[in-house]
């Protein structure tokens, strides 16, 4: 077996998972990725005071060579929606102007007829790539890594392997990486990576459709990233968390978190319950035990059910007051940026009534 970094007997694993991007869609991905200031306030599971920055590397190529530099992770241009925006969409004009460039013949009522290519809104040119590690321990279900495990990953796993991985995706692929962002604000480090998803060879967008295909490019991906951190992590195995996006396991990991707590929580109650009917006794041989007389055995049931029932009370209200918050304050800002937009035409139509009435 392959070596690896181990902790705690286990050994570390990563996970590979990409997605192919419409203009649109890549837009909000990377912005994401560069923490754009709007998009942060609306994350909540964000450390807001992490132990490491965040690094980037941004696309800073001199004569199509591919070069990228580090950037400053306070730089405000980054976090910027304007900069995100101008920085995609030169790429998306570039790919636009190649592929209607672009003609196919095709008989026309018996005429051979020259039918040039039309760029299509759901094109998709750009590609996301989402690095994440793990362990091979098992873990019960909605489980994931426990403190000291997203520790060690922290510690251990650096930007320069990243960048082994993103050398062979652009010289297997024809690519260009974009960004590649180190995300250390969350519980444990992972990597977004940016490629372009065009080639200007084959004037057309990378295509791996097909289950075929899709299942080759994703054997592909893991491969290269066993590859670029050989020594230090395994190639993870499927499992039924490989189509989960990061805010869905996100997610499943506050739900096990709570899950826990509640537990932790129904046991206190129980010990404290059980404690109210049962007698500790000490034989002269033997272990010592706690004795339940007949006549308290119904009091201690219900007292049990009555805990546990208001603790599951307790808990459901909490969790629904603050998702229907959440949902309050999205609602909120919705209702208030509509009715800027309906302020501002009710404006310039009053604007334009005037200038016809002179």
């Amino acid at each position: 077996m392959a070596n690896a970094y181990t902790i705690n007997d286990h050994n570390l694993v990563l996970n590979v998972r990409s997605g192919f991007l419409t203009y649109g869609r890549a837009i909000g991905r990377f912005a994401h990725a560069c923490r754009e200031k709007n998009q942060t306030e609306h994350i909540k599971y964000l450390n807001k005071n992490p132990v490491t920055i965040n690094r980037y590397k941004l696309l800073s190529e001199f004569n199509g060579n591919g070069n990228m530099r580090d950037a400053n992770s306070k730089d405000d241009e980054l976090h910027n929606m304007a900069f995100v925006k101008k920085l995609l969409k030169g790429f998306q004009d570039s790919f636009k102007e190649d592929y209607t460039a672009q003609s196919y013949t095709q008989k026309r009522n018996g005429k051979d007829t020259v039918i040039k290519k039309s760029w299509r809104k759901d094109m998709r040119s750009f590609c996301e790539i989402i690095i994440t590690f793990g362990t091979d321990r098992e873990k019960e279900p909605k489980e994931g890594l426990n403190d000291e495990e997203s520790k060690f990953i922290n510690e251990n796993i650096h930007m320069d392997r990243v960048m082994r991985f993103v050398n062979a995706y652009c010289a297997k692929y024809g690519a260009k990486c974009l960004l590649v962002a180190e995300h250390n604000d969350e519980k444990t480090k992972h990597f977004h990576i940016f490629f372009t998803n065009y080639s200007f060879e084959k004037h057309a967008n990378l295509r791996f459709s097909g289950r075929s295909k899709t299942a080759k490019f994703g054997q592909e991906l893991q491969d290269m990233g066993a590859e670029a951190f050989e020594g230090q992590v395994l190639r993870g195995k499927p499992g039924k968390n490989r189509h989960k996006n990061l805010t869905k396991m996100h997610q499943i990991a506050s739900e096990y978190k709570s899950e826990q707590e509640l537990k932790e929580k129904i046991q206190k109650l129980i010990e404290a319950e059980a404690n109210k009917y049962m007698q500790k006794k000490e034989p002269l041989l033997g272990d010592e035990y706690f004795r339940l007389e007949p006549n308290e055995k119904r009091a201690l049931i219900v007292g049990l059910r009555n805990s546990v029932f208001e603790q599951m009370q307790e808990n459901i209200t909490i969790t629904s007051d603050e998702q229907l918050k959440e949902k309050a304050e999205l609602l909120d800002e919705q209702v208030t940026e509509q009715n800027k937009i309906i302020e501002e035409y009710k404006k310039k139509n009053i604007e334009v009534l005037k200038e016809k009435e002179t």
